[in-house]
């Protein structure tokens, strides 16, 4: 047990051990009281499961000032399961809204296209425009709604360039990142946009493949 005396300053005040498979807390093997400002821990040290239950007063004791000025931050609420989900750091989004879904992905798919180098151009050498590609809906697998879709092959300048200024881009935009075959993926849990892959075939058709989906957009 450690007592904090500065911003970077911990006192040890004491130490106590237990066989394997000793469950102390389980087993009552700790008494906390607290009085005036201070808590008093009593605590169990080698005594054998049947003798335990130790209260106040009792036991070995250690004495620890209470930090009125802390706050939790774990994400858990006092009392909590530790293995529940934690509150959520962010509030729940508003329903989402097809013109709102789109605009955002074309927003940051044209800002991936900024980002690249050189011209942005389709398998047919035709310059790229995020404010008129195609988009296809596609039914939401958690329930009623459809989500947006894009689904892009393009080349650049430098492919492989372009790639890391794209993903470069979408970890500014506050995504996390994931990995699957051949393919670089950012996704959101909070963002219209939930999923953005990119991946590089320069070695097979020489193009970049881009796909971004929404969020679920209710029906209606």
């Amino acid at each position: 047990m450690y007592r904090q005396d500065g911003a970077f300053i911990v006192t040890q005040v004491a130490m106590t051990s237990g066989d394997n498979a000793y469950q102390p807390f389980s087993m009552g093997g700790y008494a906390v009281t607290e009085e005036q400002g201070t808590l008093t821990i009593d605590y169990a040290v080698n005594r054998p499961v049947a003798s335990m239950g130790v209260t106040a007063g009792s036991g070995t004791s250690v004495s620890l000032p209470v930090l009125d000025s802390r706050t939790p931050q774990c994400g858990l609420r006092p009392g909590a399961d530790p293995f529940a989900d934690p509150i959520p750091t962010r509030p729940s989004a508003e329903p989402a809204t097809a013109p709102a879904v789109e605009s955002d992905m074309r927003e940051i798919i044209g800002a991936s296209f900024a980002a690249a180098s050189g011209t942005v151009v389709d398998a047919s050498g035709a310059p790229l425009d995020a404010s008129t590609l195609s988009m296809i809906s596609t039914p939401c697998t958690e329930g009623a709604g459809t989500r947006r879709e894009v689904q892009i092959g393009f080349r650049t300048d430098d492919n492989t360039r372009s790639v890391e200024r794209i993903l470069a881009v979408w970890d500014q935009a506050g995504y996390e990142k994931d990995r699957a075959m051949h393919e670089d993926i950012r996704y959101s849990e909070t963002l219209p946009i939930a999923r953005l892959g990119i991946k590089d075939t320069s070695s097979i058709d020489g193009l970049i493949h881009l796909t971004s989906a929404s969020v679920c957009v209710p029906a209606g």
